[in-house]
């Protein structure tokens, strides 16, 4: 009976090692950037595309298929591009508002410039002093 056991616990000691080795071999697997590794509690271990759902529903552990993980990235896409657009649209309007603005200004000191190249003009012919004629703003 003792060679039954010996044998028994040789078997186990055996097989007991190949499994750690083969434990062992799995840990250094690398793992590609795109894919993410979900360890079932111990009980497994699977690679789903980062991002992936998966969690325990009830007694199941759920990964979500390939064709629920991309319709919803393709969701989440859309909806995100959907609101870089229309922040693109508000800023698209916020700059012609302040180049509105600005062409508003300048005309405003264009004409304030003409009105004191007049003065400038009418107070050297009586005073004798040197008109401003080199300020010359240009509109764009």
């Amino acid at each position: 009976m003792r060679k039954w056991q010996r044998s028994g616990f040789l078997l186990i000691f055996l097989f007991s090692g190949q499994t750690f080795l083969f434990a062992q071999t799995n840990k250094t697997e690398e793992i590609p950037p795109w894919m993410e590794k979900v360890d079932k509690r111990g009980q497994a271990s699977y690679l789903v595309p980062k991002g992936s759902k998966a969690g325990k529903f009830g007694a199941e552990y759920k990964v979500e298929t390939t064709e629920e993980f991309v319709a919803r990235r393709f969701y989440e896409i859309d909806q995100r591009l959907a609101k870089a657009e229309q922040r693109e649209e508000d800023l698209e309007k916020e700059l012609d508002e302040k180049l509105e603005n600005l062409q508003k200004q300048l005309a405003d000191l264009n004409t304030a410039l003409q009105d004191m190249k007049k003065e400038s003009a009418v107070q050297a012919t009586a005073g004798g002093a040197i008109p401003i004629e080199s300020f010359d703003v240009k509109e764009p």
